[in-house]
Order: C-alpha cells, then structure tokens, then sequence
C-alpha cells in the first residue's frame, strides 16, 4: 500500500470492532473508518528516519497521527483527490496537522443513529430538537467530517458534482 499512497490521499477502512460494525450498519456502507495520508514524517524518537503516517480520528485517543501499518491487514480502499493544485494540497494536509489533538465528536455518532430510527420511543414534542448533528463543539470531530472540512477549506469538491449536458 506504501508504494502506492500520495500524501492527500484518503483511506477508506474496513474496520472489525463493534463500534465500526455499528458505523457500517448506519451509514449502509462497507467503510467504517476515514484516514488521510499525510506522508512520511520525522520520527518522534530519530528525527533522522521518516515513517509513514496518516491523520485519523479514533473515538479514544481523536485526532491522532498513526503510522500506516496501524492498518495493516484491514480492508481498505485509497481515494486520490484528482486535479488538486500543489498549494491547495499544502493547505489540505497542514489543515488535518493542525487537528491533531481534538477530541472524538461521539455526539455525532449517537445523533445519526437517532436521525435513522424512524420513530424514536420520544414524544412527539421533543422529536424537531433531537435532528441537530453533532456537539457543535469545534474542538471535537469525526474522521470523515474533518477530512470533508479539509478539502472544503480549499474549495475541493468531495462529491459529484451534478451534470447537466452530456459532456460530462
């Protein structure tokens, strides 16, 4: 995976402990988990040797930098950002280092998993109050809403952009 990961590429993981498990079962999708390549950084303990790292949000430690083979052995799958600018990408991996040490939004998970219950066992009064996503808390996120954050803050669309000739 090393030789082919650029820095600014996302990794889509296919986690296995109960929380990811719940993740996929949410969202109905095979990933559980988002991390961004940031490429190979100095060593905290031999500033003489670089390691792979990646940025990721993990629900005990948040915004973390992990060494790639924290992966190993997991289903993933690599998103390239296509067409990003050299400076856009700069600012894209300095924005993911600048989170690191911002906590889990926990908040966010429990709120989509209310969103998704069709009628929670709430009356009817209190069901409008309770679709709010997240803590609004700025200092807390999630891996795949602050990687989104990233690419926003340069602009970079992360979805599709909708066609509407046939030139697309």
């Amino acid at each position: 995976m090393y030789a082919t990961l650029k820095p600014g590429d996302v990794l889509l993981v296919e986690g296995d402990q109960r929380f990811s498990v719940a993740v996929k079962y949410l969202t109905q999708s095979t990933w559980s988990h988002a991390a961004m390549f940031v490429g190979d950084l100095p060593d905290k303990h031999d500033k003489n040797t670089k390691l792979p790292m990646l940025i990721d949000a993990d629900l005990k430690n948040g915004v973390r930098l992990v060494h790639l083979s924290h992966y190993k052995g997991f289903n993933t799958r690599i998103c390239r950002p296509v067409g990003l600018k050299d400076e856009d990408l700069k600012n894209v991996i300095n924005f993911m280092l600048e989170s690191i040490g911002l906590g889990y939004d926990l908040k966010n998970v429990i709120d989509l998993a209310r969103y998704l219950i069709p009628t929670p066992p709430v009356p009817v009064r209190f069901r409008r109050s309770m679709l709010t996503f997240g803590s609004g808390d700025s200092t807390r996120v999630i891996c795949s809403t602050r990687i989104a954050q990233a690419f926003q803050s340069v602009k970079y669309p992360i979805l599709p952009k909708k066609c509407e000739t046939d030139e697309c």
